[in-house]
């Protein structure tokens, strides 16, 4: 798994390595750092539609809190709603960013903002995204945790 950490302009130079690429599974960090400007949200969206086509992608649901000072479930909320719908909550995973989220409220803060994001998927789709979708998407960390227990 190659983890791909871009700009939203960055986004269709990244859609074509992954098609370029077809062996490789690739993870793109934290939403692409969208500009949580009105005016490029639809440019971001469209990127983030190109590259969540192939479906060797998933999304890593990270960085959020040093996106725009304060940062409030209610301004992710579109950006979430666009990668469900692009990702599928199968390809989407929770990172913390830490510690860099220390800066925006920390690893509680950005645990409570995707509590409330997910709240109305059902059990499963949000094991995928705190659990699941890590494991699938990096088994030689999930082998190592694995061999902990």
């Amino acid at each position: 798994t190659l983890d791909l950490l871009t700009k939203p302009d960055q986004l269709p130079a990244a859609a074509r390595l992954v098609a370029a690429n077809p062996q490789t599974r690739f993870v793109l960090d934290h939403l692409s750092k969208p500009t949580m400007r009105d005016a490029d949200y639809d440019a971001w969206a469209a990127g983030i539609s190109a590259v969540a086509a192939n479906p060797q992608v998933a999304c890593k649901l990270s960085g959020f809190l040093t996106f725009d000072a304060g940062m409030t479930t209610q301004r992710l909320r579109p950006y979430y709603d666009h990668l469900l719908a692009s990702f599928g909550a199968e390809r989407i995973l929770f990172g913390s960013d830490w510690p860099v989220s220390v800066l925006g409220g920390g690893y509680p803060r950005a645990v409570e903002i995707v509590e409330e994001l997910t709240a109305d998927l059902d059990d499963a789709a949000r094991d995928r995204i705190w659990r699941a979708t890590a494991l699938e998407w990096y088994p030689a960390a999930a082998k190592r945790l694995a061999s902990r227990s």
